[in-house]
């Protein structure tokens, strides 16, 4: 099950690509919390989840971010990849608050 809050709740610490990936973690059995402490020590973990993420990251249009920081890209940019993250795991319980609150074209 994953959820996507009215308030933007991302990582401040980790670019769009590494929220998105921090949510892939659950595939290859690494909890959150290990992904983050061991997130330039993984190698080819990071590797593989870096190539798992793009097709999420190019299908909601976030490409063009994946190196930025959520306080460097707009609310609407934020949401996005909120969704995407909560989402880039697959078909699931989805949990929405608001979804569209604050989305840009």
């Amino acid at each position: 099950m994953a959820a996507v809050y009215q308030d933007v709740r991302l990582l401040d610490g980790l670019t769009i690509a590494e929220n998105v990936m921090a949510r892939l973690t659950r595939l290859v059995g690494v909890g959150t919390l290990a992904f983050v402490l061991r997130l330039y020590a993984a190698g080819r973990l990071e590797q593989k989840l870096a190539a798992t993420a793009q097709d999420p990251l190019e299908e909601y249009d976030l490409a063009a971010y994946q190196a930025k920081y959520p306080r460097e890209v707009p609310y609407g940019v934020q949401r996005r990849a909120a969704i995407t993250r909560a989402t880039a795991t697959g078909p699931c319980p989805l949990l929405l608050d608001e979804p569209a609150a604050g989305l840009t074209s």
